[in-house]
């Protein structure tokens, strides 16, 4: 990728807002261009735009995938809130069943107390009846004095059971109403707690709608950003397309035999154009990084990218601070820098491979008859594509 390429990218990024879908296109129907010159910088344009537009797909996808982590965290809030809510009417109605059963109680224990409030009445009443005796009509009713001493006795311990059997009736009583108190206070307590777990529960699901629609729309605008890149790319392929059949035929003018095939040994063939930096700091599969990789790799030699000299008309700029000199006469194993010009917006360089007596040169390069690829191009006359340099 070019300097002069990125700015452009650059440029166009700062003109998209977050959130917005920028889908016109620079150049729409037709594609019309009369020179190599206005093809490179046309596709430089569009290209720049394509990848602008993938970066706000990025973006967008970047922003789905935040909304899709809050949704499953909205669902598990509201999973365990259903979950809170069953537990809670299982407990309600375990606490219903229990005040069923201790309502049954207390009627059992009510007809209990009855049948012993009849028994405490008819004991008070012989008691009563009993107790207004005299000791002297006591002795003189019964037969004999252990007779009338075993009534006595009779009597204490009847007076004595009644009051047990009252003050137990009592203790029943409350003990019965005071579970039935509890019971009734914890069905209110888990009636209070199911109605907040649901207010709860029902406020989360809201938010997972909204962020579903928030999802929705977020879908849709990557999906039409994504369209729109699709377009601008193709765009730019038909407009590669075009630049690479006018350096055909400029080759073929210049009677110049091309050849390409995947056997020049360059590591990063199979990668995608641009997508990484190669270990020299330049993109892969470029004109630049196949000519650093030859003069590293192959000729022993050492180029690393100096900043701002990145495009091949720049090389001749770097030459210095790779420590070599540049010259104007060819030599094999050589660097030929073309600087910009019509033909060559951005310039290029390639690697010359032969020097021969009349006075061309055989170069293997990168991206030039071939997209992105290999080629090598045999009886070159350099000057047929503006000013050149040699570095060596």
């Amino acid at each position: 990728m070019s300097d002069g390429y990125k700015l452009i990218l650059n440029s166009i990024l700062s003109k998209i807002m977050f959130g917005a879908i920028v889908i016109t296109s620079f150049f729409p129907g037709v594609i019309h261009a009369a020179t190599l010159s206005e093809l490179e910088k046309q596709q430089a344009q569009v290209q720049a735009k394509a990848d602008a537009l993938k970066q706000q797909a990025t973006i967008k996808q970047t922003k789905i995938s935040n909304i899709n982590d809050l949704l499953e965290s909205l669902k598990q809030q509201i999973n365990s809130y259903q979950t809170q809510v069953t537990s809670t009417q299982k407990d309600n109605s375990q606490t219903a069943n229990d005040i069923s059963l201790t309502q049954s109680q207390i009627e059992a224990v009510q007809v209990k107390l009855e049948d012993n409030q009849a028994k405490l009445v008819k004991s008070i009443q012989t008691i009563y009846v009993l107790g207004r005796q005299s000791s002297i009509e006591i002795l003189l009713s019964n037969d004999s004095l252990s007779s009338a001493m075993a009534r006595q006795e009779y009597l204490t311990a009847l007076s004595n059971k009644i009051k047990s059997m009252g003050q137990d009736i009592q203790n029943t009583k409350k003990e019965i109403k005071d579970k039935q108190d509890t019971l009734q206070q914890k069905q209110q307590n888990l009636i209070a707690k199911k109605e907040q777990l649901l207010s709860y529960q029902s406020t989360i699901a809201a938010q997972k709608n909204q962020q579903s629609v928030l999802l929705d729309g977020a879908q849709s605008e990557r999906n039409q950003i994504l369209a729109a890149a699709k377009d601008a790319q193709s765009e730019a392929n038909q407009v590669s397309t075009q630049i690479y059949a006018l350096r055909a035929q400029m080759s073929s003018k210049s009677h110049e035999t091309v050849s390409s095939s995947n056997s020049s040994g360059y590591p990063y063939a199979n990668l995608v154009p641009d997508s990484i930096g190669d270990p020299w700091g330049f993109l892969v599969r470029e004109c630049t990084s196949y000519a650093a990789w030859y003069f590293n790799s192959v000729e022993g030699r050492s180029w690393n990218r100096i900043a701002g000299y990145g495009d091949g008309w720049g090389w001749k700029h770097a030459a210095s601070g790779n420590s070599y000199n540049t010259h104007s006469t060819p030599q094999v194993g050589a660097i030929i820098t073309w600087s910009k010009s019509k033909i060559a917006p951005y310039g290029h360089v390639a690697i010359v491979m032969k020097v021969n007596d009349d006075g061309t040169i055989d170069v293997s390069e990168y991206n030039w008859n071939t997209p992105y690829g290999y080629g090598y191009r045999s009886e070159v006359r350099p000057g047929d594509y503006g000013s050149y340099t040699y570095i060596y």
